[in-house]
Formats: structure tokens, C-alpha cells, sequence
């Protein structure tokens, strides 16, 4: 399943007969079971081999791109695949401790939740700043959340957390 973090999506089919040819009149390109035909590069003659190209706009979503074309002797092929349009970043919530928060601990336990409702979360993206410094490898990190307890006490004072994480599509929160 390919991956997109845009919403015009670049598409190809690579038609081959050797024998007889293609016929152009049984050519059926489907986005979705509605035919994207006419936004291809025309097939209008019988050809052994033809490339047809289209950039198609497509919903955020997963979908099913599908060709068919017989040959002149009657015999049929078909080819489908599937991909993800994700442009949504993903979602960081319940941050611990919350902005602001005065704590009357030197190493307090930080955490986050995150989520991505399309593509998923790529973990290996995750990168977490405390005070400027990454500590990322400090923490502990499953596909939905982190926590992290600091490996040596905070000072007394103000302290800056940032979070950040990828979705499969590329698309960071």
C-alpha cells in the first residue's frame, strides 16, 4: 500500500500485448469503481505496448486504482493497486506535566499520547527536546504514547518540553 501526503497523485499503467494487441475500445481505469479513464493519455489505436499517464485528485483516504483491457484475440488482464492519501498531521494530546504546571519534583515523569488515524504513527520519527537537549533515546516509546523520567534532576526554574512525531505519509505533528 503506497503512501501519499498530497491529494494529486501522480499515476502510470504499463499496458503490454505481444501477440495481437491492445484493444482501445475495452479499456476500463476505475478510481474508486468510477472510471478515471478520461483523465489518462488516450489509448486510441490497437498497440502492442502503450503507457498511459494522469495526475489524479484524489480525497485524504485509501483507494483502489484498477485497469482492465482485452487484446484483439478477446482475452482480458486486469491490475489494481491500493494507496493512502494521508495529508492530516498526526495528534499529540494529554502532555504531562501540562504547560505551566509548577512541580515540587526534580524528575517528574513526562508523557504524551499521539495518534494518527490514517497512515499510523512512525515511531522511529519520534524526537523529544528537554531544555533543548534531545533525549529522545531516554525515553520509552510505543506506537500510541512516551514517558520519560529525566536521568538526572531539573533545576529549580522554568524547563521547555518539545514533542514531535511523523506519520507514515510523512506529515509531522
Amino acid at each position: 500500500n503506497q503512501l501519499f501526503n498530497k491529494t494529486n497523485v501522480a499515476a502510470e499503467l504499463r499496458l503490454t500485448d505481444n501477440v495481437s494487441g491492445l484493444d482501445p475500445t475495452s479499456l476500463q481505469i476505475l478510481l474508486d469503481n468510477v472510471s478515471v479513464k478520461n483523465q489518462f493519455t488516450p489509448l486510441t489505436q490497437p498497440i502492442l505496448n502503450a503507457t498511459l499517464t494522469a495526475n489524479l485528485s484524489v480525497a485524504q483516504g485509501i483507494h483502489t486504482l484498477r485497469a482492465s483491457v482485452r487484446d484483439l484475440s478477446g482475452q482480458m488482464a486486469s491490475a489494481s493497486v491500493r494507496f493512502t492519501v494521508d495529508t492530516t498531521a498526526p495528534v499529540i494530546n494529554n502532555l504531562i506535566p501540562a504547560d505551566g504546571s509548577l512541580l515540587n519534583n526534580a524528575t517528574p515523569k513526562i508523557s504524551a499520547f499521539w495518534s494518527d488515524n490514517l497512515s499510523g504513527i512512525n515511531l522511529a520519527s519520534a524526537r523529544i527536546l528537554l531544555d533543548g537537549s534531545d533525549v529522545t533515546l531516554q525515553a520509552q516509546k510505543t506506537q500510541t504514547s512516551f514517558n520519560l523520567t529525566p536521568s538526572s534532576p531539573l533545576s529549580d526554574g522554568l524547563h521547555t518540553l518539545f514533542v514531535s512525531i511523523k506519520d507514515r505519509a510523512d506529515n509531522e505533528a
